[in-house]
């Protein structure tokens, strides 16, 4: 599991070679935009080194069932590898909260991590 936060605002922590929670980087990012450190997604896009459509794709991750985000945060960041990735939840950002929840378990399941009372 991974030790302490990581500072990145990048999917990937080359730093620490640790992949980045993508619901956490949402929330930095969410912040960071609401704080005024960017004007825009396009500025913290450009500054992230990612194209605009990565970061709507994963801001749009908070639009997930408030108790499947709680689990994906449960999860740590930085994270040892991609367990989860902004692809695949984002798959779930329009499914009813049920389905979400249990295509997260069944896809957690598969990497051999359970998640209690999800």
């Amino acid at each position: 599991m991974p030790i302490g936060p990581s500072n990145s605002i990048t999917v990937i922590d080359r730093l620490n070679d640790s992949y980045r929670n993508p619901v956490s980087l949402a929330i930095e990012w969410k912040k960071a935009l609401k704080d005024g450190k960017y004007a825009t997604q396009r500025a913290l896009a450009q500054d992230v080194g990612v194209h605009r459509t990565s970061v709507a794709k994963t801001l749009s991750l908070l639009d997930l069932d408030k108790d499947v985000i709680r689990a994906v945060e449960f999860l740590g960041d930085p994270l040892p590898g991609p367990l989860v990735t902004v692809a695949g939840l984002h798959d779930l950002v329009n499914l009813s909260p049920n389905d979400q929840k249990r295509k997260l378990k069944e896809h957690l399941r598969g990497k051999g991590i359970t998640i209690l009372g999800l």
